[in-house]
């Protein structure tokens, strides 16, 4: 079932595999139908590599998109984190002053750090930048 073929290219054939499962009447349910049923092309982007699209999530390697996945740790979201399988990524996000912390900032990071460095000893803690500036 988990090929490389990309959303609209090639056809499922559900009686390859016999079964009496439901997941078969489904699978022909699927975007490999023409243009003429959706009015649009259903394949995916071809300029770029999108990941979850048409590109695999590479997992905590893949920095773009645990940063776009990253839920905010305070109100004003400049403080951002992602829980990796390895690690624990936090992400500092105050593009305006260049990374530097404010009071208030400075107090919400050190009560983050803390939660993440006391709630697993064996997960690495990793403290970045989200945005490039004077850092």
């Amino acid at each position: 079932m988990m090929s490389k073929r990309r959303p609209g290219e090639g056809n499922i054939k559900p009686d390859a595999v016999p079964s009496h499962s439901l997941l078969l009447p489904l699978l022909t349910q699927t975007d490999t139908l023409p243009y003429e049923h959706f009015h649009i092309d259903p394949r995916g982007p071809i300029n770029g590599l999108v990941p979850g699209i048409n590109a695999p999530f590479l997992g905590e390697m893949d920095h773009k998109m645990m940063q776009a996945m990253s839920k905010p740790l305070n109100p004003s979201h400049t403080l951002t984190a992602n829980n990796g399988r390895f690690s624990k990524l936090i992400y500092l996000n105050e593009p305006t002053r260049n990374q530097a912390l404010s009071g208030n900032l400075a107090q919400e990071l050190n009560v983050e750090l803390d939660k993440a460095t006391n709630a697993v000893y064996s997960k690495l803690t990793v403290l970045t930048a989200a945005q490039s500036g004077l850092t």
